[in-house]
């Protein structure tokens, strides 16, 4: 797995972030973004997917301190 994350601070309690993180599996491999393998049955439905088939995920936010 790769990620990486960027971050701004708009003020002294304010910050923007933007993140990419990427997981390369195998061909036998079904890994995704929560720890461990998926059950796989082959269809890609009902939170299962192919073996092999690489993960992408994209996330921002903005994060404030009180």
């Amino acid at each position: 797995m790769m990620t990486l994350t960027l971050d701004h601070n708009l003020s002294k309690r304010t910050a923007v972030y933007a993140q990419y993180s990427k997981i390369d599996n195998g061909t036998g491999t079904t890994y995704y973004y929560v720890a461990g393998p998926t059950t796989n049955n082959g269809l890609g439905v009902g939170g299962s997917m192919t073996a092999g088939v690489d993960v992408t995920i994209y996330g921002a936010g903005v994060k404030t301190s009180f």
